[in-house]
């Protein structure tokens, strides 16, 4: 009888985020895979998951040292497969792609202009408007617009997880806040403000190989969010939404080309009676255990596109299924975690 082969390993980040714990889960369930975990912070219970076979701390993405510690593990790990899950780590992996390819080691990132585009949200906002898409009244926080539409939301051109978010409901306080900001006011974007109510953002989300061809498609409606206006969604229902399918692809084949998953936001405008887009992410998204709950595995069929399998395209899934986030707590033995205990308390 010959030998076994190896499961591949998958060398995965952000353990420490819904979509890291979410790609542990689903690969786990399919038991041919050997994982191995990592996160910039070693307090993070996804890391002393039973299933992992390897855990790291890292830098973070935009750190100098990120890229050879990434790819000094991948080495140290013999991994066939690495897939960073935060944007600032896309980043900075998709601009230097050949040292994973040197390296042997399949990379999950779409090619770096591509990510490019999608990460700068006021250009990918004038992109999808030439395509007749809706899109938010939007404008760099240094221009300056007559009459803008109040109330507005402010944020970062390049930003992720609801960072930097501001609201302002007067062009007074709009103004103050430009002044306040000097010349950093080249780097915020400002919209109008959607109805941003819990159960109006919706996703779409799919999987793309090399060739451009969609493996999966799945789409979403939010029902938990980190904030009452919106932000980063923790919980949802599978949807389907024929005009939500028709402007996702639109957008998310203008903007590409795509590797791997990736993930269109929008908000159902009862004003406009329509979708508005929001955002694209070239990415695994937050509460995608959903997906797998519905009966598309994006993190298995992903690896498997990554290794060469031919794969054939999902588009069927459950609906009567629905993800909540969890704050189960872990208990871990003091002498195996990867760092040290934040200071303080009577023995510091």
């Amino acid at each position: 009888m010959g030998k076994a082969r190896p499961k591949p390993t998958v060398v995965f980040t952000c353990c420490g985020g819904a979509g890291g714990w979410s790609l542990l889960r689903s690969l786990a369930a399919m038991g041919r895979y050997r994982l191995v975990g990592c996160d910039a912070e070693a307090l993070v219970a996804a890391l002393y998951q039973p299933e992992l076979s390897g855990r790291h701390v890292i830098p973070f993405g935009h750190d100098p040292t990120y890229i050879d510690r990434i790819l000094e593990i991948c080495k140290s790990e013999k991994a066939d497969v690495f897939w960073p899950c935060a944007d600032e780590e896309i980043l900075s992996c998709s601009a230097v792609a050949e040292r994973f390819t040197a390296a042997g080691v399949h990379l999950i990132a779409s090619p770096h202009a591509t990510v490019m585009t999608a990460t700068d949200k006021l250009a990918t906002v004038a992109l999808v408007e030439d395509l007749g898409v809706p899109v938010p009244c939007s404008w760099r926080l240094d221009d300056r617009v007559e009459d803008p539409p109040m109330p507005v939301i402010v944020r970062p051109i390049r930003a992720r997880s609801g960072h930097g978010v501001v609201f302002f409901e007067s062009v007074d306080e709009l103004d103050a806040y430009r002044v306040a900001l000097g010349n950093r006011a080249a780097g915020q974007m400002v919209q109008e403000r959607l109805d941003y109510r819990l159960g109006r953002l919706y996703m779409a989300q799919a999987i793309y190989d090399s060739g451009g061809r969609r493996l999966a498609a799945f789409m979403s409606r939010s029902i938990q969010t980190a904030h009452d206006w919106g932000g980063p969604a923790l919980g949802g229902v599978p949807v389907n939404e024929p005009r939500l399918a028709e402007f996702a692809r639109t957008v998310m084949e203008a903007t590409g080309p795509h590797y791997g998953a990736i993930n269109v936001e929008f908000i159902y405008d009862a004003a406009r009676e329509d979708f508005v887009f929001v955002e694209v992410n070239p990415r695994y998204w937050g509460y995608s255990f959903l997906a797998t709950a519905a009966g598309i595995n994006f993190p298995d069929i992903v690896i498997r596109m990554a290794m060469g399998e031919n794969m054939t395209s999902t588009t069927e899934y459950r609906t009567d299924v629905v993800t909540l986030t969890s704050r189960e707590q872990l208990a871990i033995t003091r002498g195996d975690l990867l760092g040290e205990l934040p200071n303080g308390g009577i023995d510091a």
